[in-house]
């Protein structure tokens, strides 16, 4: 199986777009969305610069996992600054004695770079991880209502799910 990077203790991104075909030998390929969101650029961002609403791109992504390691959720982890990503800075700041602006400044860079660890590194796509089964999700509530369970309808999506990461992403 491919080697894609992704945040580690379950507080993941996937950074690679995954491509997935579900053929009988259920191949999975892996690209990178683009080098502004490469492992080395998020592990290695100069945390210099305010991050704030107009923000995107490997600086937000290392916040959203740091935030999310630390317990402050800001939601789907997907490289974009949202309302969400707002309030949990807000928390984050507030829980430990800092300014509560909702953007990250130099002193909300160095209390969530506490945590030492990369933001990113690499996780291994297992054959459990693209088994399924994957079902397409009725819209209808009675007809969700009488299906045994709701997973996922691709690998994409609980991949996604596992690591709080948008498929997209």
């Amino acid at each position: 199986m491919p080697t894609t990077r992704i945040a580690p203790n379950h507080s993941a991104i996937l950074v690679a777009c995954i491509a997935i075909a579900l053929s009988s030998a259920a191949t999975v390929q892996a690209k990178p969305k683009s080098s502004a969101l490469s492992v080395d650029a998020v592990n290695d961002i100069a945390l210099t610069s305010t991050v704030g609403p107009s923000s995107s791109g490997a600086a937000v992504l290392r916040a959203q996992v740091l935030l999310d390691r630390a317990h402050f959720s800001s939601g789907e982890i997907d490289g974009a600054f949202g309302s969400n990503l707002r309030r949990a800075i807000a928390g984050f700041q507030s829980a430990n004695g800092l300014k509560s602006s909702g953007s990250i400044d130099t002193e909300t860079w160095a209390a969530l770079n506490g945590d030492s660890a990369p933001a990113l590194t690499d996780y291994t796509i297992t054959a459990a991880d693209v088994a399924g089964p994957f079902d397409p999700i009725p819209d209808d509530v009675q007809a969700k209502a009488a299906m045994s369970a709701m997973g996922f309808v691709s690998a994409v999506e609980g991949l996604g799910e596992k690591f709080h990461a948008s498929p997209a992403l």
